[in-house]
């Protein structure tokens, strides 16, 4: 399965962005202005990451639907009972 580029680089934005963001705070003294930075700065990098792995699990089912087009594979109906095994 290939690797979706976009979905890497978000997730290493969403890093690098947290991590960096927490330096203006550092600098500074301000008790108030260090908690805010980390916070915001956490909060955004989880949103981020979390779209990034929206992104790659949309890309692997859209991989996973190609293939079984191409195999002629039928999926079975949701409202089916599952096979039984023998």
């Amino acid at each position: 399965m290939t690797e979706n580029k976009v979905a890497a680089f978000l997730k290493a934005f969403a890093v690098v962005g947290a991590i960096c963001g927490m330096l203006p705070a550092l600098i500074t003294l301000d008790i108030f202005l260090i908690v805010e930075c980390v916070l915001a700065s956490i909060a955004a990098g989880v949103l981020l990451y979390g779209l990034g792995e929206a992104i790659e699990l949309l890309h692997q089912i859209r991989e996973e639907l190609r293939c079984r087009r191409m195999t002629g594979e039928e999926p079975a109906p949701a409202d089916a009972p599952p096979a039984a095994k023998e």
